[in-house]
């Protein structure tokens, strides 16, 4: 089974969150708004996040990106086109 890397990277943030902060609910977020003014996560919830992000794809998500990425079509699309993973 061949699934798109936008699946890849939304199984990968449900798996995430579900660790880290499972009181979010990504399917009752809108993917459009800003991920950060519709949850509260401190620092550390969100670093912990990202790193199981990158593990799970084995892509990179650098300081530069979050202050570009901010909200979840945004992060699924950044790390969608990077090449460090394959279908």
């Amino acid at each position: 089974m061949n699934i798109s890397r936008e699946a890849q990277v939304w199984a990968a943030l449900h798996q995430a969150f579900s660790r880290v902060a499972p009181e979010v609910e990504l399917d009752q977020l809108d993917p459009r708004q800003d991920l950060l003014e519709q949850v509260e996560l401190d620092g550390g919830e969100l670093e912990n996040i990202l790193m199981l992000i990158e593990e799970e794809l084995g892509a990179t998500i650098t300081p530069e990106d979050l202050e570009e990425l901010s909200t979840l079509d945004e992060i699924v699309d950044s790390l969608s086109s990077q090449a460090a993973f394959e279908t």
